[in-house]
């Protein structure tokens, strides 16, 4: 995937529309077989799994919402976007935030193997008890084993409180 550092914000909006209440871009000039008014972009799943709007831009693919940035600030990120809303084809201005990798880890959806339905809270065989347990700041936290579930939980929770944790952190 190229990095797009030549393509500008004024040879991008010569060539594209976006609106943010969509997340749309639409061509805004005929061009081979794309035709004007035409939603620009496809949907491509990237090695981890996830989908993201693409868009060939003289010969090359761009990430859309990378597109959105330098589309409505005129610079490229110089660090990752995040679909706050864990929706990676979302790219609507107001769902899109400039951040660094540590918090884009902060704001993560759960994952599909998660058993108790809460991010960093699981049931410890062993001890027969509920564990909560946080990575933050590069260090993994253990907050304790709980012999009720919604006692883990409120563990977690404080502790996502605590770290800075995005609200929508494993939703």
């Amino acid at each position: 995937m190229k990095t797009g550092k030549e393509l500008t914000q004024e040879r991008l909006r010569s060539l594209l529309g976006y609106n943010p209440e969509t997340g749309e871009f639409t061509w805004l000039v005929r061009r081979g077989n794309r035709q004007a008014g035409k939603i620009a972009g496809h949907p491509n799943r990237n090695a981890d799994g996830k989908v993201y709007i693409r868009i060939r831009i003289d010969g090359k693919k761009y990430l859309a919402h990378r597109l959105v940035w330098l589309y409505t600030n005129g610079a490229w990120p110089k660090n990752q976007i995040d679909h706050i809303d864990h929706d990676s084809t979302n790219n609507r201005l107001i769902n899109l935030r400039e951040v660094t990798n540590a918090e884009n880890h902060k704001n993560q959806k759960i994952p599909k193997n998660n058993r108790s339905g809460v991010m960093g809270v699981c049931f410890c065989n062993k001890s027969q008890k509920w564990r909560a347990l946080i990575r933050a700041n590069g260090k993994n936290i253990h907050l304790g084993y709980f012999e009720l579930k919604d006692d883990a939980v409120m563990a977690r929770r404080n502790a996502d409180v605590k770290y800075d944790f995005h609200p929508n952190h494993g939703s």
